[in-house]
C-alpha cells in the first residue's frame, strides 16, 4: 500500500531498527516542520516523508514500497537531510553553465594524452573519464568552443572553411578596431609520410604564448610607446610573415569574419600566394575562443602550460573594451619567416 500525504508525526511510524534510527536521526526542532511538510501533495512533501520514515528506522526498501518511490530516491533524500538539515530537501538552484568550464575541457583536450589512457588522442569518453565529467559534457564544450581532436597531434576548428590541421606554431596576431587576425604555422591532416618525418626534425618552440603576452603587457604598460606605432600597417606585417622557416609547414591565416579578408590590402597580398590558406571563426567571439585554444595548443604539446590563459584574458579585455591601447596591437613571432612552398613536380 502506498503512503499519502496527511497527519505525520513519529509517533505514528514504528520504529524498526534502532541502529538506523540512530544513523538518520531527525534533528532536534525540525519534526514539527517536517511534519507539515509531509502533509503536503508535492514534492517537498514526499521527501519529508521519507525523512520521518527513515527517522524511525524504517529501511530503504520498505520506505520506497510505502511511498512509491526507487530505493535511489530514498538514499538520495535521507542523505541530504542527514548533511543539510530541512535546507537539504529544498531544490537547489542549477548551475550556471559558465564559459570557464568549457575552457578548462578544451585546454585538457589539447594537452596529450597520458600513457595510462592507451591512446595517442582525446575521444569523448576517454577525456570525460580522465576528468570526472559526462562524456556529453565533454562534446558540447567541444561543439561551443569549435575545437575537437581528429587523430593524433591533429584538430578539426570549426571554421569557414572548416580548418583539419596539425598546429606547428602562432607567428602572428593582428587586433586592430576593425581587424583581427591570428598567423599559424600548420601542417595538413592528410600529410604524406615525408611531411610526417618533417614533423620529428622540425620541434615546436610553443612560446609563442609567452612572447605575444610580453609584447601586450609591455604595451599596456607604456601605452605613450606603444602609440608611437602609428596606423597599422597591414601590408607589412603581412609581408614579414614570409621568408625562411619550417619545413613542411605553410601559412594559414584565420580572421574574425569573412569580411576582413576581403580588405582590399590584405585581398591583393593573398591573391599573389596561392598557397596561403584563409579562413574566419564568423564573429569576433569565436575568433577569440579560436585563437585561446591555438595559444593553449602551441604551448601545451611543447613547453607544458603556460601563460596562453593569461594572454587569452588580455585579447577579451582588448576586445570588450575594459582594457584600451592607443594603436593596434601587431605582432610577428620569433617563427614567422615562413617558407613557400615549392610547386609540385609534373
Amino acid at each position: 500500500m502506498t503512503a499519502t500525504a496527511g497527519s505525520w508525526g513519529p509517533a505514528d511510524l514504528p520504529a524498526i531498527s534502532p541502529a538506523r534510527a540512530e544513523r538518520y536521526a531527525l534533528r532536534p526542532g525540525e519534526v514539527p516542520q517536517l511534519s507539515a511538510y509531509a502533509a503536503a501533495s508535492s514534492a517537498l512533501g514526499l521527501r519529508a516523508r521519507i525523512v520521518l520514515l527513515s527517522g524511525r528506522g524504517i529501511g530503504p526498501t520498505q520506505v520506497a514500497r510505502v511511498l512509491g518511490v526507487s530505493r535511489q530516491t530514498v538514499h538520495t533524500w535521507r542523505t541530504r537531510y542527514a548533511d543539510a538539515g530541512l535546507a537539504g530537501l529544498h531544490d537547489q538552484p542549477p548551475k550556471p553553465v559558465r564559459a570557464a568550464d568549457d575552457r578548462a575541457i578544451v585546454a585538457a583536450t589539447l594537452a596529450p594524452p597520458p600513457a595510462s589512457v592507451g591512446a595517442t588522442t582525446w575521444s569523448a569518453r576517454s577525456l570525460a573519464a580522465h576528468l570526472g565529467v559526462g562524456h556529453s559534457t565533454v562534446a558540447r564544450a567541444w561543439e561551443a568552443q569549435g575545437v575537437r581532436p581528429n587523430g593524433a597531434d591533429t584538430f578539426r576548428v570549426a571554421t569557414t572553411p572548416e580548418l583539419v590541421v596539425q598546429l606547428v606554431e602562432v607567428v602572428g596576431l593582428v587586433l586592430a578596431r576593425d581587424v583581427r587576425l591570428v598567423a599559424l604555422l600548420v601542417r595538413d591532416a592528410t600529410a604524406t609520410g615525408a611531411t610526417r618525418h618533417a614533423r620529428t626534425r622540425s620541434p615546436r618552440t610553443g612560446l609563442a604564448p609567452l612572447y605575444l603576452y610580453a609584447a601586450t603587457r609591455a604595451a599596456l604598460a607604456d601605452p605613450a610607446a606603444h602609440a608611437r606605432r602609428g596606423r597599422l600597417d597591414l601590408g607589412r606585417w603581412l609581408d614579414g610573415l614570409e621568408g625562411s622557416g619550417t619545413d613542411g609547414a605553410r601559412l594559414c591565416l584565420v580572421a574574425d569574419t569573412g569580411d576582413v579578408l576581403a580588405r582590399p590590402a590584405l585581398a591583393a597580398w593573398l591573391s599573389a600566394r596561392p598557397h596561403v590558406r584563409t579562413h574566419h571563426a564568423g564573429s569576433t567571439r569565436r575568433w577569440l575562443r579560436l585563437t585561446t585554444a591555438f595559444l593553449t595548443l602551441a604551448e601545451s604539446r611543447t613547453t607544458g602550460p603556460g601563460c596562453a590563459p593569461e594572454m587569452a584574458g588580455l585579447l577579451r579585455g582588448l576586445t570588450s573594451g575594459d582594457l584600451v591601447l592607443p594603436a593596434p596591437l601587431v605582432w610577428s613571432g620569433p617563427g614567422a619567416r615562413v617558407p613557400v612552398p615549392a610547386p609540385p613536380r609534373r
